[in-house]
């Protein structure tokens, strides 16, 4: 299997210590943290409510408030964010629990959009269309994306300090369910999260606190040279999906030396075109 991997990316966390807490999810519009979005999340969206363009308002917004209230992710609380609430207004979050079924569709999506979490829609299309493909070629079921950062994860370095209630408060809200402390460097930490998310933007939610030093995805390492070998890239053209597959190729004892690319569209009615396919090692690829 292609998807096998370490993420003891974050080596001084080995010496450590494990801090839990209960492990629950929060979601989009629950900026109190109360797992219900409900009118006291609608008094504080209304508090942060700034403005098309015009920046969170972070004299009035802890971090973690300003985040859930921006529902569209612009940098600004408007009523764009506000008729997205509505459409939570009512949830718990998530739904469908801590994460879904399908962790690689979950991770793609994230990796499309930028966004925190994955979004219903590119969740959904990823997966039809990873099943459509292996399904038309069955060659490919066994490709199987190997992320590259651990997506329930990241790295913090603290600034030293008695107490750190705002880092504190940020594991609570986005619900860390383990906290892994350095005993070589206390400052060290590394929280784990009960959700899929992207820690990319995580970690820079993290770094605005002002307790934190440095925030960072945890890289995975991997065990051997074909631990790591598939990559799944996934681009977005209106309301086409493509999709490049990058694996290792060829007869034994070749495999593993020669490298192949396979790419794929998709329209939202689930037409299924290749239009692309590279390979390292022969002059042309089937």
């Amino acid at each position: 299997m292609c998807a096998l991997y370490s993420f003891t990316a974050f080596l001084p966390l080995l010496a450590g210590q494990l801090q839990s807490s209960v492990p629950q999810c929060l979601g989009a519009g629950d900026a109190n943290a109360d797992q219900v979005v409900d009118l006291l999340d609608q008094e504080l969206l209304s508090r942060c409510m700034s403005g098309p363009n015009a920046g969170v308002r972070s004299d009035v917004c802890s971090p973690q408030e300003a985040v859930a209230t921006d529902l569209d992710g612009d940098g600004d609380v408007d009523l764009r964010d506000f008729s997205r609430f509505a459409v939570q207004f009512g949830r718990t979050y998530f739904d469908y629990g801590a994460h879904r079924d399908d962790a690689e569709a979950e991770e793609l999506a994230m990796e499309l959009t930028g966004q925190l979490r994955a979004p219903d829609y590119e969740y959904e299309r990823i997966g039809r269309d990873l099943s459509l493909i292996r399904t038309t070629h069955q060659f490919l079921s066994h490709v199987i994306d190997t992320p590259t950062y651990f997506p329930s994860g990241i790295g913090v370095i603290l600034r030293l300090a008695e107490v750190h209630k705002d880092y504190d408060q940020l594991n609570i809200f986005y619900i860390s369910i383990s906290d892994w402390q350095s005993h070589i460097s206390p400052e060290m930490h590394a929280p784990y999260f009960c959700d899929y998310l992207n820690p990319i933007v995580l970690a820079e939610v993290y770094e605005e606190v002002n307790e934190v030093l440095d925030a960072f995805p945890l890289t995975l390492l991997c065990l051997d040279n074909m631990s790591c070998c598939c990559q799944i890239a996934v681009t977005r053209f209106n309301d086409l999906f493509r999709y490049a597959f990058y694996y290792p190729f060829g007869p034994a004892p070749d495999y593993g030396f020669c490298w192949q690319t396979r790419t794929f569209e998709t329209d939202d009615v689930g037409s299924l075109s290749q239009v692309a396919c590279t390979d390292s090692c022969f002059g042309e690829c089937p």
